[in-house]
Order: structure tokens, then C-alpha cells, then sequence
């Protein structure tokens, strides 16, 4: 401790600058974020129902399984998390935690989409084994994929402490974001194969060895200095002193007390209910309604790109404009409900097209 304060007196108070390097490192992760959601939320539901014979209600309640568990995980290993390490000393509070659950999570897909043989040989018998190994993998996929993930995005304010500094690796990160939907989504309609189980494995991999690349890509990035540890470590000591920390419980019966808190938890739950049958929907769409070769969906995640491109400064000013975040979340609302109505209703490729455009 002594190290560090002696160190960081060495520093100039003031935040230190950050290079487009270091800023386009930080943004890789929202590449990650971005590229990997595509391959679990699109490929899932389809890959266990379709091709190794999960039943399609027990197919649905893992991943309503999984959705509870991603409420619960979070604010858990939150509370957790935030707690000082040994590690924290000379690495700081997330960087540690970033490494061990990124490090990790990337891995996650692997079991996810290569299952033990045992469970797939007869999907009529073993239909209870299969779902328990679907509950179990996604589940820990999102376990892991929490302890990075919200470190790494509490990690930016604190990192990035300069309004100018903090807008442009915003930027830098939503770009990169984008391209990892873009390669996350188009990615998958040339590698996989609905016929053909291997090649969802084989999806799998390929997006494992990028992910990792990835990763790698990104720790420079997420290094805190000295400042951040020294901030960090003055604030733990500061709270010892001052007060006494509540327990989980008591501090997550606290937050529910607050109206407009339970109400986004609410609206992001069905948020993301919608866009993960939404995404799950596309391979269906395209082995059993589109006309043309079953796995020619390009053209629709490149509409759902291009929805994405045009959305993110067309949604920000809609937002200045109203001068309320809220009525922004609303209006945006009513425009995903109604894209998805309107896939309900469309049989044609363009009609798909669009609609997934003007969903996102």
C-alpha cells in the first residue's frame, strides 16, 4: 500500500492521457461483447431443438432458466466483486477479474455447441440429460461472461475521467461494437449448415479462436493505473472507517424500493426477451419459410447491420430532442414491438429485411 501511494505520488493528480491505442483496446471489448452474443442468442434454440432433438418446451425453459440466472448472477457477483483482493494492491479492483472471467468465458461456446456424445446418441431417451447439460453450460457461459463483463464496463468512467477523452473512446468502442455485430451475425449463415450438427461445432471454434485473439487484443486496455488502484484503495479504507457495509440482501431489498430502478430491470428483461426470439427466429425463417437455399439469411442479419449503423446517432439525437431518456426508451418500444409484428406477417426476403432494419 505504501508502494503504491508512494508511486502514485509521482503522478500528476490530474487523469492521465489515454492514446487511441490504449482507447481502440478498450473498444475490442465490446467487439467480444457484441460477436458473441450473435453466436449464442441466433445459433441456441435452433441447434438443440432442430438438430440433437431437445424438445422444443424444454429448449424454451432453459433459456427462461438462463434468463432468471442472468437476473440473479449479476447483482451477486456485483457485490462480490466490488470487495478488495490481495490482487487489487498492484493490479486494481476489475483488472484481476476481468482476466480470470474473460479468460474463461471465452471458452464458454465450446460446450455450449459440443455436447457429450452420450446426450445426443438418442435424443428420445435422454432428453432429461440434454437439458440439464443446456441449463448447466449456459448458465455458466453467463456466469463467467458477468464477472468480466461488468467489471469491464464499470471500468470506462473510471478509466476514461475526461469528458472529451471519455466521448471519443465511446465512439472508438461503438464502431468496433458494430463490426462484431456485423461479423457475430454474418459470420454463421456461411459456416453453418443446417443439415449438419459438425458445422455449428465448427462455428463454434471459429469464433472461440477470434474471441481469444480478442481478448488478448483488449488488456492493454483494461490495465489501471497507478491513480485508479490509488483512488480505489483510498476509498475502501475511507468506507472501513466511516461505516459499517449492509448485507447483499439488504442492500438489493434497497434497491427495489426505487420505482423507476424495477421498472428499466423490467422493460431491459422483456428487451431482451424480444431480441433473442427475434434473432433465434431467423435460421427457422430461412430452413422453413423463405424460398431459395435454407441457409441464405445473409441478407437478413446485413438488414439487421444496417439497422444497427443507423440507429445509434439516430436514436442519440431523437433522445436530445426530447429531452428525456425516458419517452426515448418508449418511443423505442413501440418501434421494436411493431417490427416484430411485422415478422410475424412477411414471407418474403425483403419484407424480413426490413423489418429487422427497423427493429434495430
Amino acid at each position: 500500500m505504501t508502494e503504491i501511494k508512494n508511486n502514485a505520488d509521482m503522478n500528476s493528480s490530474e487523469p492521465q492521457k489515454h492514446s487511441f491505442l490504449t482507447m481502440t483496446s478498450y473498444g475490442t471489448g465490446k467487439f467480444l461483447v457484441e460477436f458473441y452474443s450473435a453466436a449464442f442468442s441466433v445459433l441456441i434454440y435452433k441447434y438443440y431443438e432442430t438438430n440433437l432433438g431437445l424438445n422444443g418446451w424444454l429448449t424454451g425453459l432453459a433459456i427462461i432458466i438462463y434468463s432468471i440466472w442472468n437476473a440473479i448472477n449479476d447483482p451477486i457477483i456485483g457485490y462480490f466483486t466490488i470487495r478488495p483482493t490481495r490482487f487489487a494492491y498492484k493490479y486494481g479492483r476489475r483488472f484481476p477479474w476481468i482476466v480470470l472471467g474473460g479468460g474463461i468465458w471465452v471458452f464458454t461456446l465450446l460446450p455450449i455447441f459440443i455436447v457429450p456424445k452420450p446426450f445426443i446418441e438418442s435424443p428420445g431417451s435422454n432428453q432429461g440429460w440434454l437439458f440439464l447439460w443446456l441449463v448447466s453450460v449456459i448458465c455458466l457461459h453467463d456466469f463467467f461472461f458477468s464477472i468480466w463483463e461488468l467489471n469491464y464496463q464499470s471500468l470506462f468512467p473510471d478509466k476514461f475521467r475526461k469528458e472529451k477523452v471519455r466521448a471519443n473512446a465511446a465512439v472508438i468502442a461503438t464502431v468496433i461494437g458494430v463490426i462484431g455485430i456485423a461479423l457475430g451475425n454474418l459470420m454463421p449463415t456461411f459456416i453453418v449448415d443446417y443439415d449438419y450438427a459438425s458445422t455449428y461445432q465448427l462455428n463454434a471454434v471459429i469464433f472461440t479462436i477470434i474471441g481469444i485473439i480478442f481478448f488478448f487484443l483488449m488488456l492493454p486496455g483494461v490495465r489501471e493505473d497507478l491513480d485508479m488502484i490509488e483512488r480505489y484503495i483510498a476509498a475502501v479504507e475511507k468506507k472501513a472507517k466511516e461505516e459499517k457495509e449492509d448485507s447483499f440482501f439488504i442492500q438489493l431489498k434497497e434497491a427495489f424500493t426505487h420505482k423507476n430502478f424495477v421498472a428499466f430491470i423490467l422493460f431491459y428483461f422483456l428487451y431482451q426477451a424480444c431480441t433473442m426470439s427475434m434473432s433465434a427466429s431467423v435460421d427457422y425463417v430461412g430452413d422453413y419459410i423463405l424460398p431459395g437455399d435454407k441457409s441464405d439469411t445473409t441478407m437478413i442479419f446485413a438488414g439487421m447491420l444496417i439497422g444497427a449503423l443507423i440507429s445509434v446517432p439516430l436514436w442519440g439525437r431523437i433522445a436530445v430532442r426530447l429531452d428525456s431518456n425516458q419517452k426515448a426508451l418508449m418511443w423505442a418500444a413501440v418501434v421494436i414491438i411493431v417490427g416484430l409484428i411485422g415478422m410475424s406477417f412477411t414471407t418474403s426476403y425483403w419484407g424480413y429485411t426490413i423489418t429487422m432494419l427497423c427493429k434495430h
